[in-house]
């Protein structure tokens, strides 16, 4: 799992649900989640519809909906 220095958004790339952090620097660790996704068809098909879901959640839409109504609560 990473830990500091990985970057990216942690509400859109869940570990293990929607992709794999891994330390900058450990090129083990990208490549024993890579090889588990090779390995495994199912893993690799429910990661792709978890990431399907996301990204309704954060969809231009979906964030401009938020948007408004949360502007609609400070008027």
């Amino acid at each position: 799992r990473a830990t500091e220095g990985t970057g990216g958004l942690p509400e859109i790339v869940e570990h293990g649900v929607t992709g794999y952090l891994v330390d900058t620097d450990s090129v083990d660790q990208a490549k024993h989640h890579l090889l588990d996704l090779v390995a495994s068809k199912d893993l690799y098909q429910q990661i792709q519809q978890n990431i399907q879901k996301k990204k309704q959640q954060y969809s231009p839409e979906t964030m401009a909906e938020r948007y408004i109504a949360c502007y609609d609560k400070v008027w």
